[in-house]
């Protein structure tokens, strides 16, 4: 099935790793002209290695390091992407930043100094691209933005308190511009994972267990309830939720579709 991507110019924002990775691999097999915006770029070399991937299949793709923090540097993404592609028609808003502390701690033990790279990465990350690219779809005739929330916005995680509520502020941005944008032509959708293994995950638990002792067996035994909470008994993979992204962006597949979220976390919520 021809999902109508082909030829068109994706921006995705943590696109060097993880779900953002998995996106970019998925648009391109769809003929999409990709650019992956990220902080780090996953690699050592000087080439990225998310855009040295999808040439070498023989895709276009071209890598931005950017700080979505900085609207200058979010507007010289933009300016980047059009300079090498012409135009812009799809925005995927990944970038997100994770707690740094291994002990999922209850939010009263949060350090508030992590509740900033929390909302500055993932929400004001959010509002910074959306308002720049989202602006440049609205006055060329339209196009599609993915915002990524978390499940765990939509039923809370008592050990992810602040995430939590950040997550919930961009589903309230989603539907809030979905209506602002609508009349220019520019739909606006939110994909929210449940928990989905992605290397920082793997990274993530690899450095709790290595700590051993008690917060080593509490995390195994969160991990083993949480299972329990997942209708599919299983948590998600990157392309699962790729694949959503792609389906929702596409204007064959999402055309009439607007202000929805849309989760994809293997029947959490109704189990």
């Amino acid at each position: 099935m021809d999902l109508g991507l082909a030829g068109q110019v994706v921006v995705i924002t943590g696109g060097a790793n993880g779900i953002g990775r998995a996106t970019a691999q998925a648009f391109a097999r769809e003929g999409a002209r990709i650019v992956i915006a990220d902080i780090s770029d996953g690699a050592d070399d000087d080439v990225p290695a998310a855009a040295q991937e999808i040439v070498e299949a023989g895709g276009e793709a071209i890598f931005v390091r950017t700080d979505v923090t900085s609207m200058s540097e979010v507007e010289r993404l933009r300016d980047q992407a059009l300079e090498a592609f012409g135009r812009l028609d799809v925005l995927v808003n990944n970038a997100a930043k994770l707690p740094t502390s291994t002990t999922a701690p209850f939010f009263w033990d949060e350090d508030p100094e992590e509740w900033d790279g929390l909302i500055d990465v993932a929400l004001k990350g959010t509002l910074n691209c959306s308002k720049v690219i989202g602006d440049h779809l609205r006055q060329n005739g339209g196009g599609s933005i993915v915002n990524l929330s978390s499940d765990s916005a939509r039923r809370g995680e008592q050990r992810e308190t602040t995430y939590s509520a950040v997550k919930a502020a961009i589903i309230g941005f989603t539907q809030s511009a979905a209506i602002g944008l609508g009349p220019a032509q520019v739909r606006v959708n939110c994909v929210s994972p449940g928990r989905t293994i992605t290397e920082r995950h793997d990274r993530y638990r690899a450095d709790i267990i290595a700590q051993g002792g008690e917060a080593a067996a509490a995390f195994e035994d969160r991990e083993k309830r949480a299972l329990k909470l997942y209708p599919l008994r299983k948590f998600g993979r990157p392309d699962d939720v790729a694949n959503v992204i792609v389906g929702i962006a596409s204007p064959v597949m999402s055309g009439h579709v607007t202000g929805q979220i849309l989760s994809v976390n293997g029947g959490y919520h109704v189990g």
